[in-house]
């Protein structure tokens, strides 16, 4: 009986060494979409999602889970949110709470911003919130900055910057090769 508890033990430290391992991996990854989101007009992370854009370069930058792509306005087929916070569970004790529990965590994976984008390998990615009461305002919000960074064509302004900066991008890349 010592044995079996040994061998349990030994297997949940390298079970957990693991889970380390990909955490430090996925927290690498997300850094990295941090910085390159850094010069992005707006962006916004939550537990391991995240999604930066870039009307000048018309960019939709995402991140779901270690997954980083980065997509033209052109590849965005559309975007929606749903907040799910509704469910009942009437009762008491342990069963009622456990029920309830599981009521709030399916809410809340349920709940998000969801941009489908024109790519076979990720064609549907959730952006997630904290799920409280400012989460639908939150969602509305970027319900708008979606519309008006991919459906308006932008300012004069903004198409002048872009040319600079692709012209820019253009020289550097001449440079390396």
């Amino acid at each position: 009986m010592e044995l079996l508890g040994f061998l349990v033990a030994v297997i949940l430290i390298f079970w957990l060494m693991g889970k380390k391992k990909e955490s430090d991996a996925n927290d690498v990854k997300l850094q990295a979409f941090l910085d390159a989101v850094k010069t992005s007009k707006y962006s916004h992370h939550f537990k391991h999602t995240g999604i930066g854009v870039c009307p000048i370069l018309r960019q939709l930058h995402l991140y779901d889970e270690g997954v980083s792509k980065v997509y033209d306005f052109a590849d965005v087929r559309e975007w929606s949110y749903n907040f799910s916070n509704g469910g009942v569970v009437v009762g008491t004790g342990v069963a009622a709470a456990a029920a309830l529990a599981a009521n709030n965590r399916q809410n809340v994976n349920d709940s998000g911003l969801f941009i489908k984008v024109r790519d076979v390998e990720h064609p549907k990615w959730q952006i997630r919130f904290q799920h409280n009461k400012h989460t639908e305002k939150e969602l509305s919000k970027w319900m708008e900055i979606l519309n008006q960074s991919i459906n308006d064509d932008g300012d004069a302004q903004d198409k002048k910057t872009r040319a600079m900066l692709e012209e820019s991008y253009r020289r550097m890349e001449e440079r390396t090769n």
